[in-house]
Formats: C-alpha cells, structure tokens, sequence
C-alpha cells in the first residue's frame, strides 16, 4: 500500500473505531449524501465515495499506475478481474476521491483510489475491514486527497459495523508512519505470507 508516493509492506495498523474530530491537518464539510469533503488553503477540495460502474477507464488508469509503482506485472484481463470482484461479486469496495468546486459538483476524473474488503475475527466474534491498496495520482499528492479517502473509510467502517480497518506497511517507511501514527494504532502482529504448493509426488 502507498500514501502520496511512499510504498507500504508488513507492520499491522489498525484504524480504530471512528476518525470523528480528527480535524487537525485539513478541515472538511460532510458534502451531499454524507461523503467527506476535504479542503484548506491554497488546496484543492475533494470528494471520496465509491467508484461508479461508468468509471472503468479512469479506475483502471489509477490502478495501472499503483501496479507500475510496485513494478507488479497487470493486464486486461486482471484489471477485468479485480472490476468484477468490485462490481460483480462485490467482494471488494473500490473508492475514488474527486475533485469538486465550491458548489460540491465534482470537476474532473478520479485522482485517488481505495480498494477494501470485510474480514472475520472469529476469537473477537467481530467484522472487521482490510484496506488492500491505497494510491494518488503523483501530481495530486499533497493536496488532501488521501485525508478524504481516510475520511470515507472511517464513514465505511462506521455504517458496516467493523470495528477496526487493518493495513500494512513496511517498517522503514518512515514518511508514511508519520501519518499511519496520526491515524491509526500500531499492533505488534507479525505478517506471513504461506505459499500453497502441492505435496511431493511418491
């Protein structure tokens, strides 16, 4: 996962219940139908809610380019696959932050993106949420346009029930820390990743 150009891998973070009254680095309006509205001075204003079914072409630009930054191989097809899971199956919430002007009307494409899905904590009988990727447009960053998806998030987790959204990140990514530590609890949970592989043939 990324934030404003930094690359995330494997400490836990939880988002903990609500971001209510976390207004301390841009303030922002709750716009029409609840979504969180982020401005400042000298910033643009933005908008986060889910991506529409029209909007495959700018989702797929944003999702090409955080693949890209990873120097993760993607196609057609995967970039189809993950729209279905998306829209489809709907195992997966896809967020896009918008620009809007003065009014709230949106002006111009998509420039950030949030994909999400729901977990189970059986031993603490809750649901709970999973940020997988979270990128902006490099001429974007800085702007606000991650605090408004934060934003949309917490409403997501809010509405869902989830008692907590969890993510990655790697332990030397100090820059993305910094905010991770402004929004969030570190946990003290390890990651692993166990490759299937088929048993040895006799």
């Amino acid at each position: 996962m990324r934030i404003d150009g930094v690359a995330y891998g494997s400490a836990h973070v939880d988002l903990v219940e609500s971001m209510a009254g976390r207004r301390g680095v841009h303030a922002f309006d709750v716009g029409t139908g609840g979504s969180p509205e982020h401005y400042g001075p000298g910033m643009t204003r933005w908008s986060a809610r889910p991506v529409r079914t029209d909007e495959f072409g700018a989702w797929t630009r944003l999702y090409r380019g955080y693949a890209a930054f990873y120097e993760t191989p993607t196609s057609d097809d995967h970039q189809r696959l993950i729209w279905s899971w998306i829209h489809d199956d709907r195992s997966v919430t896809a967020l896009v932050a918008v620009s809007v002007d003065d009014e709230g009307n949106e002006v111009g494409a998509p420039q950030g993106l949030a994909h999400l899905r729901e977990w189970v904590r059986p031993l603490r009988g809750v649901t709970a949420g999973y940020l997988d990727d979270l990128f902006v447009d490099p001429d974007h960053r800085g702007t606000g346009a991650v605090d408004a998806l934060y934003e949309a998030m917490n409403e997501m987790a809010l509405e869902r029930d989830w008692a907590i959204i969890r993510w990655t990140t790697a332990d030397d990514n100090y820059r993305a820390r910094a905010v991770y530590d402004r929004l969030a609890t570190r946990t003290t949970w390890i990651t692993y990743d166990m490759t299937p592989h088929a048993p040895p043939t006799s």
